[in-house]
């Protein structure tokens, strides 16, 4: 079972936190647009569980579980990845057993290596430009922050489907 320990943080210069990532000396691991597709049984109980399974195209497909967030300063929850070479078919495979989708979206995402922590810059629209900072422990993190002038006050405890689930049910209002 794996953990994922991470900060979310709205920023409007994206470009001035990639510009400190290279005076750093990151190392960009990638960068790309992505499909993101979460699928739940017809009752919806993964959501209910507050736990999620998505299908992702990357370039390179993933299919991840995520589970209940942990209470903490930091986001925490369990964490299950495996890369998959055909996506199609996986959400095929996945609709077979009775799963359906239930929200989908696209970003834009540049990730870097800083230290132990893995820095990601995205963009998605209609929510606008992030900064993710996933590292080993919260001390790991906060160097990391700390590192790239980031203030931990503008942390975002919601998951990227939480808000455009509320961007979409404000605009339908």
């Amino acid at each position: 079972m794996g953990m994922e320990t991470e900060v979310k943080l709205a920023v409007g210069d994206i470009g001035a936190v990639r510009r400190t990532l290279r005076r750093l000396g990151a190392r960009r691991i990638r960068a790309g647009a992505e499909s993101n597709v979460l699928f739940d049984t017809p009752d919806g109980r993964l959501n209910r569980a507050k736990s999620a399974l998505r299908l992702r195209d990357a370039g390179a497909g993933f299919l991840t579980f995520k589970g209940c967030p942990l209470p903490g300063a930091y986001k925490r929850r369990e964490e299950i990845e495996i890369g998959v070479s055909d996506v199609r078919r996986t959400a095929q495979l996945l609709r077979r057993i009775g799963l359906k989708p239930s929200f989908s979206y696209r970003k834009r995402r540049e990730e870097w290596a800083l230290g132990v922590c893995h820095v990601c810059l995205d963009t998605v629209p209609g929510l606008g430009r992030f900064v993710e900072v996933e590292g080993p422990s919260g001390r790991s993190i906060e160097r990391a922050l700390g590192r790239l002038g980031l203030e931990a006050a503008d942390r975002i405890p919601h998951t990227y489907v939480d808000l455009l689930t509320r961007r979409r049910a404000g605009r339908r209002s």
